[in-house]
Order: structure tokens, then C-alpha cells, then sequence
């Protein structure tokens, strides 16, 4: 079975032309190609909680419908949260140059005016407007210590980061235990 893990990491800032096309950035179009070479033009397009754009590789979208088709539309709140998500769900292609153009709505949903920051969040990647994601960033930087805490307890055995391996090729434990 094909690993199909995507690690995206780090942001880059870029702006929405006049036609509400984004370009997606060069590092982050490497890893898509070399995870899916045939799938690398196919974005899912998702909300999230936070009212940022949500960027998924064709797979990880399919994984995300499947968890929203699981909701139960007979309790209030998952119905509410599964007609609003997919909404605000859909599939699109990159043009030629890696761009993708936005609806009014989500750029209205998001706030979105013209400069944007697009970040790595493991398998895929969120598009904040600029302003928004400073703010996101003030607002969320004292709750790390925090939210690092919740997840130690919740994963009590677990390393908090992953295995990696060093320049020898030899395994070593990044980060700490959670206790």
C-alpha cells in the first residue's frame, strides 16, 4: 500500500491576483507532484473552523468527505457542521502556472482581500488572509504550552515528536516523552 503521508511545513506569503487566482508555492508543489505525480493539477478545497481555506491532494480530500459523510444529521450540531463544511467543499484545478482561482464566497467567508499566507498543516495546507493569520498566530501562540500539555496527557506513552534520523542514517528520538 502506498504511503500516501504528506508532510507540509512552513509559509509563504502571496497575493491574490484580479481574477481571484493564488498561485500555490513552489516548495509546496514539489511535494504534491512527488507524492501524487498524476493528481498534482486535482485540489479538494475545504472550510475550516477558523474560516481559512483548506488545500487537500485528491486523497486526502476523499478522507475528508468520508469523515463529513459519517457525521450524524440526526443530532443538530453534526448536521449543522456537515452542511456547512460541504458547502463550502469542492474539487479544482490548478491552471497551467499552479493557480487556483477562489469563489467570492470563499474569499467573503475568509476574509480574504489580497495578500495571503499559504502554511503547511501536515497533509495539507490552509490559506489565510494576511491579517487574519497574524492574528491567528497572536491569539494561538500562548495556548501552545498548553495545547502541548492536552496532547501529552491524551497520548501518554507517546513520543511528542516523531523518530528521525540523523546524518549517519541512525535512529534518534526528537522531542520529549510525554509523561
Amino acid at each position: 500500500m502506498e504511503n500516501t503521508t504528506i508532510i507540509f511545513t512552513g509559509c509563504e506569503r502571496m497575493t491574490v491576483d484580479d481574477k481571484n487566482r493564488v498561485g500555490i508555492p513552489a516548495k509546496f508543489m514539489a511535494i504534491w507532484r512527488d507524492r501524487f505525480p498524476n493528481q498534482d493539477k486535482k485540489v479538494g478545497i475545504g472550510l475550516t473552523p477558523e474560516h481559512t481555506i483548506k488545500l487537500m491532494p485528491q486523497p486526502v480530500y476523499a478522507k475528508y468527505l468520508e469523515q463529513l459523510n459519517r457525521l450524524d444529521e440526526s443530532i443538530e450540531d453534526e448536521r449543522i457542521l456537515k452542511h456547512y463544511m460541504l458547502m463550502f467543499s469542492e474539487e479544482a484545478e490548478l491552471d497551467n502556472q499552479n493557480r487556483l482561482k477562489f469563489g467570492d464566497h470563499y474569499r467573503d467567508e475568509c476574509a480574504i482581500v489580497r495578500a495571503v499566507m499559504i502554511c503547511g498543516a501536515g497533509e495539507y495546507l490552509l490559506v489565510f488572509d494576511e491579517l487574519q493569520w497574524r492574528e491567528y498566530c497572536r491569539v494561538n501562540r500562548p495556548r501552545l504550552s498548553a495545547a502541548a500539555g492536552s496532547a501529552a496527557r491524551r497520548e501518554e506513552h507517546r513520543p511528542l515528536l516523531a523518530h528521525a534520523t540523523d546524518a549517519a542514517g541512525e535512529a534518534s528520538t526528537v522531542g520529549m516523552t510525554a509523561r
